[in-house]
């Protein structure tokens, strides 16, 4: 639906991963030359005292390192998604060469596991919930801090003319709240 496409739709999404998940979990996710590389760039960068390394980073290196045991789907999707999940924030607190190395783990662990899911027949259902999962939380992002700018700015305005009762009032009422 062209409404999905340009909003994205995380229930969709949910449906068609389930879906990829149930094919792939056989699928051995395998640890790329890229992926490593940019493991080793990491912690090479922390090791000299460069600000961020994700524990992420450090929990996936340990198990990839220390586990004689392949990775499966569903324990790569865990990792993959609390990597995929660092907030701007977390990103903002890292040192540039950081950043980038993290940026390039990320995009080679999601290349790995794109792989795998088309191994396992279900590329083309694994592209499709990554895009409407991605489209429906950045809008999901965007309604929320459109939200936060009109409390503020209705809020400012409200409190100039109406006192702080006054503003508490235009904003419940805004909300929907009783």
């Amino acid at each position: 639906m062209a409404v999905g496409k340009v909003f994205g739709d995380a229930d969709k999404a949910g449906v068609l991963f389930n879906k990829v998940a149930a094919a792939a979990k056989d699928t051995p996710i395998e640890v790329t030359d890229e992926m490593y590389t940019a493991l080793d760039r990491a912690k090479e960068l922390a090791a000299a005292g460069a600000k961020g390394l994700p524990r992420v980073i450090t929990k996936f290196f340990n198990r990839v390192s220390n586990v004689d045991q392949e990775l499966t789907w569903e324990e790569a999707r865990r990792f993959y998604t609390n990597v995929s999940i660092l907030s701007g924030n977390e990103y903002q607190s890292m040192a540039p060469p950081m950043a980038s190395a993290v940026s390039k783990f990320a995009s080679a662990f999601s290349d790995s596991l794109r792989a795998a899911a088309e191994a396992s027949g279900v590329g083309d259902e694994y592209g499709e919930a990554m895009q409407l999962y991605s489209k429906a939380k950045s809008w999901h992002k965007f309604g929320a801090n459109a939200w936060n700018v009109i409390k503020d700015k209705i809020g400012t305005a409200a409190a100039a003319g109406a006192g702080a009762g006054g503003t508490y009032e235009i904003l419940r009422a805004l909300h929907g709240s009783k």
